[in-house]
């Protein structure tokens, strides 16, 4: 944001464990008056509690708030609107962890980054 010279806050985010009543306390915390118009849900279970508080309050989604997921499962595409996400692949985080832990010494453990798409769906 800060490289784009876009406003930030710090109420803006919100602390959770990426579970759908996380997402559910954001939405409150913002309120039905919000200032933002987009939220990025760290999780998909997170930015459906976001949008389900957010139609509770009568938000329109994504007329009034766009919402967006981090991570791109059968949620995203099961609930309507469908969640536009940044979708990963699981089965290959998991293929790379094991490769890892079967043919390294666990003390050198390096980040790897796998592929991701955004899927543009109906809430953004």
């Amino acid at each position: 944001m800060a490289d784009h010279d876009l406003p930030t806050k710090p109420e803006w985010i919100q602390d959770g464990k990426f579970t759908y009543d996380d997402g559910v306390e954001a939405m409150t915390t913002y309120g039905a008056q919000t200032e933002l118009d987009a939220v990025i849900g760290t999780s998909d279970l997170a930015a459906i509690g976001v949008m389900n508080q957010a139609v509770a309050f009568g938000l329109s989604v994504p007329d009034d708030l766009a919402i967006m997921s981090i991570d791109g499962t059968q949620m995203v595409k099961i609930v309507r609107p469908q969640i536009t996400s940044v979708t990963q692949s699981f089965y290959e985080m998991g293929n790379r962890g094991m490769k890892m832990m079967l043919q390294r010494d666990m003390d050198k453990f390096e980040s790897q980054y796998t592929p991701f798409r955004i899927d543009e769906r109906d809430s953004t």
